[in-house]
């Protein structure tokens, strides 16, 4: 069993830490999602985009030019293929024709094996006479509060997005760990430093923070729902510009991933960023596996100056001091926020709750709560004002099957920490189901692996083991 356990060692060790950060492989239809594998150059920027950030639709031409030369096909080798002139494929491209017949537009999308938002899309700009004028003003929203933390995940993702080494990045975890926060703070970054439009998408419950949403979003949502005209426009405004899409909240299933898909593959210079509680692994894409932050070792208790630069702590003082300003209330002990933190698991959205509390109540207080209310194994709920914590954390538990959620509870209510081997015995299952099962919990955040010595610990966060007893009605 120790062997078997150690040859799985490498895949779980990719867990522990605060972060997993991988490059997948490009294989099938997806490879475009990498942008070393599209012809046009990733830093060319479409006119005047520092001066303002619009979207401008291509024309016909310069489309059916960016589908040849994405073929690899001459004006010639096109028009022998498709039984179309090549006087007509010529004057096409160069705007003489802006309104050429149905047939010959369906020859050439054949030909040029043209999806179906392709398709639309092609079809959509001959049927405009007149160059498109305007465009669409796109900006990310604004954050309401300060950025604490996770500076490395932001420059990684941006590198990422800005090179074109991958033109997908998804952002996965537990509900509450700050995945839109993050997404936000990208996005700012990529709009101040290239100076790209970015549409905003939010597609969970409460995705959008009550941001204002553009029209656009409206139209990709549409275009998720499966509206073709919906898909084709929106690819139409982008074209052949460098831009970025946020999916912020995105569910799992196949019309997302779909969609994500064709319009990365209908524009060449799109980048996409997603969001997301479900687990999702799209080939091509840069998987981000986001975790709580940081929380403070308790050998570190005697050093409180350590201690206030530990991420959790210091997100929860700044939120804190928001707060308490012009209160008077004098401020909180390192050490009773340390074992706060600590006992939150160091999720932003239970420390920002935590903070906000703190208007009226200490620190000690609050810490005295938590601990009250977890007393027993059957009826672990939290305090009221963490309400929001456990719809979201009961929302990424639903991700476990039957079986795994039984076998996740059992693990709730032994020892804090295990082996894969300990998990094999202690649910009597043999190390690749338990390997599997870990896996699982992983993928939606409910666990930590951390790396101690030469074999990987399981660590259940508190707030999860919390939820995962809670008595059911």
């Amino acid at each position: 069993m120790r062997v078997a356990a150690s040859c799985h060692r490498q895949q779980l060790t990719t867990y522990a830490g605060e972060l997993e950060l991988t490059t997948m492989e490009a294989s099938g239809n997806t490879t475009d999602v990498c942008h070393g594998r599209v012809s046009v150059p990733s830093s060319a920027p479409f006119d005047n985009i520092f001066a303002e950030p619009v979207l401008r639709p291509l024309e016909l031409g310069d489309l059916l030019r960016e589908h040849r030369e994405q073929r690899g096909l001459s004006q010639q080798h096109l028009a022998d293929l498709s039984t179309v002139s090549v006087r007509t494929v010529r004057n096409i491209e160069s705007g003489c024709i802006r309104k050429p017949r149905r047939q010959t537009l369906s020859l050439l999308a054949d030909t040029l094996k043209l999806d179906r938002i392709s398709c639309a899309l092609l079809n959509d700009a001959a049927e405009r006479s007149e160059p498109a004028d305007g465009g669409l003003d796109l900006h990310p929203p604004h954050p309401f509060s300060s950025f604490v933390g996770r500076l490395g995940d932001r420059d990684a993702i941006t590198r990422t997005l800005t090179a074109g080494d991958s033109r997908l990045a998804v952002i996965s975890g537990l509900g509450g760990v700050g995945k839109s926060r993050l997404a936000m703070e990208v996005a700012l970054r990529l709009r101040e430093q290239n100076g790209w439009p970015v549409l905003w998408v939010p597609l969970g419950e409460s995705g959008d923070g009550g941001l204002p949403q553009a029209p656009a979003a409206d139209l990709a949502v549409d275009a998720i729902r499966g509206d073709a005209g919906s898909s084709a426009r929106l690819a139409r405004l982008i074209g052949g510009n460098d831009a970025l899409i946020v999916l912020d909240g995105m569910p799992g299933g196949s019309s997302v991933e779909g969609f994500a898909f064709a319009l990365l593959r209908a524009c060449p210079r799109l980048r996409v960023l997603a969001t997301t509680t479900a687990p999702w692994r799209a080939r091509g894409a840069m998987s981000l596996r986001l975790a709580p932050l940081a929380v403070p070792s308790r050998d570190l208790w005697n050093a409180p100056a350590q201690v206030t630069e530990t991420e959790s702590v210091r997100l929860f003082f700044d939120r804190m001091h928001q707060g308490r300003s012009g209160s008077g209330l004098p401020d909180a002990d390192p050490v009773a926020v340390a074992e706060l933190c600590r006992r939150l698991d160091g999720i932003p959205l239970a420390l920002e709750l935590a903070a906000a509390r703190c208007a009226e109540l200490s620190v000690e207080v609050l810490l005295h709560n938590l601990i009250t209310t977890a007393g027993g194994t059957s009826d672990q709920t939290l305090p009221g004002e963490f309400g929001p914590v456990w719809e979201v954390i009961a929302i990424s538990c639903d991700f476990l099957a039957g079986p795994q959620r039984e076998h996740a509870r059992l693990l709730a209510r032994s020892a804090e920490r295990w082996s894969i081997e300990n998990v094999a015995v202690e649910l009597e299952l043999s190390i690749s189901a338990a390997i599997d099962l870990v896996d699982a919990m992983a993928a939606v955040g409910l666990v930590r692996v951390e790396n101690r010595g030469t074999s990987p610990e399981i660590v259940l966060l508190n707030l999860v083991r919390r939820v995962l007893l809670a008595s059911v009605p």
